[in-house]
């Protein structure tokens, strides 16, 4: 193992000859803003073109929705990318508009925003009468009167300051307003702690002994301090109260924030597994429930079918049928235009005949015009196709009926019938907390218990609807779920472990060698920050996208995976191993199990993370994450460059002008919290260290709340954060400043001798106590969640905001009105 720092700041071989002093942050903070300055710009003229395009297209981000109108000069990309024009018009309106908390929109249970704003759909889709006058309408009418003007920059700019949590809970759900309360809560506490750091910390560390040089970044840290400075009592005292006061605010978020309705199951119903495939019987089921429980009433028995086909026929169809309407009325436009042209024309000329939409017929690009393969009539392409998926589909609708998977959805009357059947089951299978094996008993039985196998049933409470993942049902609790999960994380680990972090590639760069005087200041003090933050946004990313392959079963544990993994991820990468001058995870380990042969490896190991370069790096990491990567969440060039290939990829110019709808993404809380929770826990770790962090790391949340309002309220559509996301969220909050308790002792153990001095004894008694709470409420929270404190009890309200869609994929479900004029089966 290497025995020194690897360095990623390199200002101390690279003097800048233009401003002087404190590792290169000026000019990290120079050239930072200058490049958020021409992203936002960048993102202002986007906008400005979605805005000048309006009149020409009104597109709805829904699944089934749109309207195009008949100009063929519109721009789709910068429409759906940097804000919804229906979005933009609702949110003028949401303030003249009583609410109704009762609407799938209002509990953020819909990813669909047809259910926001129905009289904005045109007729021919909503189903609205055509003749239909007044005020509801089914055309936009009024509404697209209202969007005729570009309201400027700062009438924007003013709706968007005027936004309330009411605005965005109406559009987004009471989840993105939870969310956005988390980020209040870190950035008052980080208020909190920045001005005790600055007002007691930074004087302590400026008045050290080691340097006094005006100018020296070193002066402001904690390095500066000797080792038997009674201010390092301070240094302990307050890190020890930034954990009381991080437990106090999530305790309060907790108590007034994670109300009822932020349950994470459903109390009136129970997820049942393990029921025999072949005794799917609501009949038998219904029989066993009245002899075995008498005084429980069962309401309904939902069973649960292989969907995952039919799903993807299902999107298939939608598409397909939204290319066909488009290609229909550019077909439409074209011959209007021949038509005009012919009537202007003398009446000798033979009248040209109206272009013709084409697609190409195989899978090259539509850019090259069929030069490869040729062309064919895309209207007649696209209806034989939608034709052929309408026949796949009723016929997969049926079949899907009839493939039931062994487990089902049993609603009860009240949550205390529920609760009431699960105790009995959580007592039957002879677990003690559902963690240890004793007295083990059968549940209740009926003369159907046999038949039924009850006693291997899987008895838990089950999530709402709109939680669930319906296509990935069919492989929910599977064995080859179990063995494709187990294989992704253990891809993971091990890149985790031998991948090369950002630490290496700034030390393989050499920006040393670099000649030019200017030139090399950038690239020393500049680049290696925005290469770390550029990297440790991929390799999240790569965590993301492979729990989607593990196919979660619920919306909600895909969340709580992505925002564990991603922020362990992180902080192990961003912060850890920097700090330690590390550059892979399995030297951090070799490190951790050779401490007690070695004691210098673990001074200098601990001596690498208070090295004023070290230190100075961070607060340039932070200062880049705060102003090019919120402006970079702004601009979102992730969801750009996957528009882009499906773009590219489209067989005609109408499958690329609607290639948004391949690329719509929910917000996804899982991995936006765990990029915060990073950001916060590099800045709670050097509160004490290098108080000058505490001002950037309070840039970067007034920057993330603005970015995160913007894309929740005009561009995501809304998704599900559940109670146990909430908690995760809490319990990290305190593992981000715990870190700091723990470099605090670190450095007391390597400046301080002996264990035996107060200071040493205090903070290490504080770490202990710290993190026996961190890992109670963990605990708690588990044994809770495994029945060890009783029946679970639920608020009189959760009555009245139980959701009450039946537990049926949508694509199973059929409205009174039968199918669309197309053919397809229509969705509820």
């Amino acid at each position: 193992m290497n025995d020194t720092c690897e360095r990623i700041n390199t200002y101390g071989q690279s003097k800048s000859s233009f401003i002087i002093g404190y590792e290169g942050i000026p000019q990290n903070l120079l050239l930072n803003a200058v490049t958020s300055v021409i992203l936002i710009i960048i993102f202002l003229i986007i906008r400005k073109v979605a805005w000048r395009y309006s009149q020409s297209a009104l597109l709805d981000t829904s699944e089934e929705s749109y309207l195009i109108k008949k100009q063929r000069n519109y721009n789709v990309w910068s429409q759906f990318f940097y804000g919804n024009l229906k979005r933009h018009h609702r949110a003028s309106a949401v303030a003249s508009t009583p609410s109704d908390d009762n609407r799938p929109g209002a509990q953020g249970n819909e990813s669909s925003d047809a259910s926001y704003s129905p009289n904005l759909l045109p007729e021919s889709i909503s189903g609205a009468p055509e003749s239909a006058g007044g005020g509801g309408g089914g055309r936009v009418g009024g509404g697209a009167s209202n969007l005729q003007q570009d309201p400027g920059l700062f009438r924007s700019l003013k709706s968007f300051i005027q936004l309330t949590d009411e605005d965005i809970g109406s559009v987004a759900g009471k989840d993105a307003v939870r969310y956005i309360k988390l980020q209040r809560y870190i950035f008052v506490l980080l208020l909190v702690v920045l001005v005790l750091s600055l007002s007691i910390v930074l004087p302590l560390n400026i008045h050290g002994a080691f340097t006094d040089k005006v100018g020296d970044f070193s002066r402001t840290t904690i390095s500066n301090i000797k080792g038997e400075s009674f201010s390092l009592w301070v240094h302990g005292v307050l890190s020890a109260g930034y954990m009381l006061l991080a437990a106090l605010f999530m305790c309060h978020y907790s108590r007034h924030v994670v109300s009822y309705d932020a349950y994470s199951v459903n109390p009136n119903c129970l997820m049942v597994k393990g029921v025999p495939e072949r005794l799917l019987d609501e009949a038998v089921i219904m029989g066993h429930f009245r002899e075995a429980y008498p005084n429980v009433l069962v309401e309904k028995v939902n069973f649960v079918y292989d969907t995952a086909k039919l799903q993807k026929l299902h999107d298939e169809s939608i598409f397909i049928s939204a290319v066909l309407q488009l290609c229909r009325e550019e077909a439409e436009a074209a011959a209007d235009a021949a038509a005009a042209t012919g009537a202007a024309s003398s009446s000798t000329t033979p009248i040209a005949e109206p272009p013709q939409v084409s697609v190409t017929k195989c899978r090259c690009t539509w850019l090259c015009g069929g030069c490869c393969c040729g062309t064919e009539d895309a209207v007649t392409y696209y209806a034989d196709r939608l034709e052929n998926i309408s026949k796949r589909l009723t016929h997969e609708a049926e079949v899907s009926k009839s493939r039931k998977l062994p487990f089902i959805f049993v609603e009860f009357a009240t949550p205390t019938d529920a609760s009431h059947v699960l105790s009995d089951y959580q007592r039957a299978q002879g677990h003690l907390c559902g963690l240890l094996p004793f007295n083990r008993r059968g549940p209740a039985r009926s003369v159907h218990s046999e038949v039924l196998q009850t006693d291997s049933w899987t008895v838990e409470f089950a999530p709402y609807p709109e939680d669930l993942n319906w296509h990935n049902l069919s492989h929910a609790a599977s064995l080859v779920w179990y063995l494709r999960a187990a294989m992704i994380n253990t891809g993971l680990v091990l890149l985790l472990f031998f991948f090369t972090t950002p630490v290496y590639f700034m030390t393989m760069l050499k920006l040393n060698r670099i000649n030019d005087a200017f030139q090399r200041n950038v690239a020393t003090q500049f680049l290696p920050t925005l290469f770390l933050w550029f990297f440790s946004a991929i390799l999240p990313l790569i965590v993301y996208y492979s729990d989607l392959f593990i196919q979660h079963w619920t919306k909600s544990t895909e969340h709580y995976a992505i925002m564990i993994k991603c922020t362990l991820f992180q902080l192990l990468m961003v912060l850890i191993l920097p700090s330690f001058g590390l550059s892979r995870a399995d030297e951090f380990f070799k490190w951790i199990f050779s401490l007690n042969s070695n004691d210098s490896a673990f001074r200098l190991r601990w001596h690498c993370v208070f090295v004023s370069e070290n230190a100075s790096f961070f607060v340039n990491y932070v200062i880049t994450t705060a102003m090019i990567g919120c402006c970079a969440d702004l601009l979102r060039f992730s969801e750009l460059i996957n528009y882009a290939f499906h773009w590219f990829s489209a067989r005609s110019s109408a499958e690329a002008k609607l290639a948004y709808k391949k690329v719509q993404w929910e917000n996804q809380y899982g991995f936006n919290l765990s990029w915060m929770l990073c950001i916060f826990g590099i800045v709670m770790t050097y509160a004490n260290v290098a108080p000058l962090i505490l001002v950037f790391g309070i840039l970067y949340m007034i920057m993330k709340m603005i970015v995160d309002r913007y894309n929740i309220h005009y561009v995501y559509l809304p998704s599900i954060m559940d109670r146990d996301v909430h908690r995760l969220s809490q319990s990290l909050v305190l593992v981000c400043v715990f870190l700091g308790e723990i470099f605090i002792l670190g450095f007391f153990l390597i400046r301080i001798p002996g264990m035996s001095d107060a200071r040493t004894v205090f903070m290490f008694v504080a770490v202990i106590i710290s993190l026996a709470y961190i890992f109670g409420r963990l605990m708690v929270h588990m044994l809770r969640k495994a029945g060890c404190f009783g029946e679970q009890s639920f608020d009189l309200g959760c009555l009245e905001n139980c959701d009450k869609t039946p537990y049926l994929p949508k694509v199973l479900l059929r409205p009174p009105g039968g199918s669309r004029s197309s053919g397809l089966p229509a969705e509820h």
